[in-house]
This record gives C-alpha cells, structure tokens and sequence, in this order.
C-alpha cells in the first residue's frame, strides 16, 4: 500500500496484513507539543497499537519549525522540527493541512512544515505552491484499490485563501442562513 501527495514522489509503505480490505484510520488534529513529542518518540504511547495497520490520516494543525512571525491573532500553534519525528513514530501515512493554523507563522512557517514532512517522508494534501496543487488529491493505493483524499478548510485565515498563483491552502467558503417561520415570530421562549 502506498500514499502520494505532496512531500513524496513513491509514497509510504502501509501495512497490508489483511489482503481483503483496505484499512484507513482518520483522525481529528495532530497536535505534537513537546511533552507528547518525548512520548510519541519514545514509542510510549498506549495509543500507537490501535492506529497501526493501514493508512493512517490526520490533520496537522500546527505549523512546524522555527521559521516565520507571528499572525495577528489570538491562538497561534508551533512546535519545533523535532515535532515531526513524532509524527513518522505515530506511522502517519498523510496528514491534512487544510486548517486555520497553516499560516499561523506566514508563509515562512507553511513553508518550513511542507520542507520537513518532505524531508521525513510524510505527505500532505489540502495545501500547495497554487491552487491547482492546493486542491489536489492525495491517493492511496492498497491491493489494486485506489483511494483519494482531499483535505479542504472552512475556517479559513485572513489571506490564506485566494492567494491567486501563489502557496495557499483549499478552502471553501460557507455562508449560513437561518430561515425563521413566520408564525412563529411572535411566540415567546
């Protein structure tokens, strides 16, 4: 089984035991700080054992490295390059960076995340040098099934989105209405 998305040109071995099926196990955000970081590394981890098997996909939602300022906001998420050893221990097949921290540290910051999954071999999806690259699919392949994954933000930063031919991330935006019956306007709680 492999993965291909941005960071890797052949993808990543997943396991394939169980020649019948095609496993994928997706998770919410992937938030290494430094403590879990020591504890992911050292293959301490209680949950390690229920994600292997299969693809494993997860939202990183943290920008990794030292690179780049501070956005203008109030929650900003960094950990150092070393976070991303914890991400190869957990056995991440591809993580998704379409989310509202991928340019928490600029376009520095996205930058030195996307250099170091590279260099560690893990891919991303949801993320890209333009929008064609952005909105691209990662596919995973396992005993002759195909199976593709975008990875696409509603929460989107200020600038992340509609960055016309430069780095940016997918992003949808949603826009809510509320319909109230009328004949209910009048009634009270």
């Amino acid at each position: 089984m492999t993965a291909t998305g941005r960071g890797t040109r052949e993808g990543l071995p997943m396991s394939t035991e169980n020649k019948s099926k095609f496993v994928l196990t997706a998770v919410g955000d992937v938030r290494p700080t430094r403590a879990t970081v020591r504890q992911l590394a050292g293959g301490k981890s209680p949950l390690l054992s229920h994600l292997r098997g299969g693809a494993f996909f997860g939202n990183l939602e943290i920008v990794l490295g030292q690179e780049g300022l501070p956005a203008s906001k109030l929650v900003v998420a960094r950990a150092g390059a070393e976070a991303v050893e914890a991400l190869r221990s957990l056995g991440l097949t591809l993580v998704s960076m379409a989310n509202n921290h991928v340019f928490d540290f600029g376009l520095a910051g996205l930058t030195e995340t996307c250099r170091l999954l590279r260099e560690t071999g893990i891919p991303y999806v949801g993320v890209g040098a333009n929008e064609a690259e952005a909105w691209a699919p990662a596919v995973l392949s396992c005993n002759g099934l195909r199976l593709a994954l975008l990875a696409v933000a509603t929460t989107v930063p200020p600038g992340a989105a509609d960055r016309g031919s430069g780095p940016g991330m997918a992003a949808l935006k949603v826009e809510t209405a509320y319909r109230i019956d009328p004949s209910l306007l009048h009634e009270q709680p």
